[in-house]
C-alpha cells in the first residue's frame, strides 16, 4: 500500500475533531451534567478514524455500520470502576466500549448525575473477521484487531483536551481475478490536542499533536514488499493544520510535508 494511506487517515481525524468540536447538544445543559452521548460519539469517531485506513473506518469500508452504544445502556461496574456497554456485533466484527467518568478530583463516578463530570475515559476494542463485498470477480476478508484508550479532560472549563493511544493489526487477502495478502501494523498518539469549548466558534483545534507508525507488509504478489510511514500532525489554532510525513522502503526514505483545510474546503497542498 502506498503512503498515501496514512496521510489519508489522518485527514478524516481533521474532519471529525473538527466536527465534534461544532456539534450542538439537544439536551439542556445543567451543573450537574454533559451531553455524554455527543462526548462519546466524538471521541469513539475520533480515535477510529485515528487508526484506519483510507479516511474511513474499516467498518465503514466494509459496509458495517456500528454505532456507539447508548450511555443509558451501559451498566456501571464496581469491579472496574467504569460503564460497560452491551456488546455490539456487525458483518463479523464486534465492537465493545468501556468508559468512565470522573470529577474535578479524578474520583470515579458511579453515575452520570453523582457530580460534575470533569473528563470521560474510553476504552474500546474492535476486532473479527468479516468478509469484503464482491467487485469485478475480486473477494476477500479481513481480520482486524483495534484498541483505542482516549481521554478527554476540561469540561468544566471552556477548553477540551484530547489525549490517548491506538494500535492496529489488520489482515487483509484478496482472492479471485485479482490476489493479494497485506499485514497492516499500526499505533497512533494522540497529544494534547486542545479543543475549544463546545459551540465556539472558531471551532478548530487550539494545538497538539498526532503522531502516527504505519507498516505494511505485503506478501503476495510478489516479490515481498514492506513499506512503513511516520506522520505527526501539528494543529495551531487556526483552520489550516500541517503534516509531516516519512515513508520508508527498501530504496529509501521519502518525507512530504502537507498543509491541510480543516474546514474541506481546499484540497490538502503537499509538497
Amino acid at each position: 500500500m502506498s503512503a498515501i494511506k496514512p496521510r489519508s487517515l489522518t485527514i478524516a481525524v481533521f474532519t471529525a475533531i473538527a466536527a465534534g468540536c461544532t456539534e450542538n447538544s439537544s439536551a439542556p445543559p445543567s451543573s450537574k451534567s454533559i451531553d455524554l452521548p455527543a462526548i462519546l460519539s466524538e471521541i469513539s469517531f475520533a480515535s477510529g478514524l485515528t487508526i484506519a485506513g483510507a479516511g474511513a473506518s474499516p467498518t465503514t469500508r466494509l459496509g458495517t455500520s456500528i454505532s456507539t452504544p447508548a450511555p443509558a445502556s451501559c451498566g456501571y461496574s464496581a469491579s472496574v470502576q467504569g460503564f460497560v456497554c452491551p456488546t455490539v456485533t456487525s458483518n463479523g466484527i464486534t465492537f465493545d466500549l468501556t468508559y468512565y467518568l470522573y470529577d474535578a478530583a479524578g474520583h470515579a463516578l458511579t453515575s452520570a448525575d453523582a457530580a460534575p463530570i470533569a473528563s470521560v475515559r474510553t476504552v474500546s476494542d474492535l476486532k473479527g473477521t468479516a468478509s469484503i463485498p464482491p467487485a469485478n470477480g475480486t473477494s476477500g476478508t479481513i481480520a482486524l484487531t483495534d484498541h483505542h484508550d482516549m481521554t478527554l479532560t476540561g469540561l468544566l472549563g471552556d477548553k477540551r483536551t484530547l489525549n490517548g493511544t491506538t494500535s492496529s493489526h489488520h489482515d487483509v487477502s484478496l482472492s479471485g481475478a485479482t490476489t493479494f495478502r497485506a499485514v497492516i501494523e499500526g499505533t497512533s498518539v494522540t497529544h494534547d490536542v486542545v479543543l475549544p469549548k463546545e459551540g465556539s466558534s472558531p471551532p478548530w483545534p487550539l494545538s497538539g499533536t498526532i503522531t502516527s507508525d504505519f507498516t505494511t507488509a505485503v506478501s503476495h504478489p510478489s516479490p515481498a514488499v514492506t513499506t512503513s510511514t511516520h506522520s505527526v500532525i501539528t494543529f495551531t489554532g487556526s483552520n489550516i493544520a500541517t503534516i509531516v510525513s516519512t515513508t520508508t522502503t527498501s530504496a529509501g526514505a521519502i518525507t512530504t510535508t502537507c498543509t491541510i483545510d480543516l474546514s474541506g474546503a481546499k484540497a490538502p497542498v503537499c509538497s
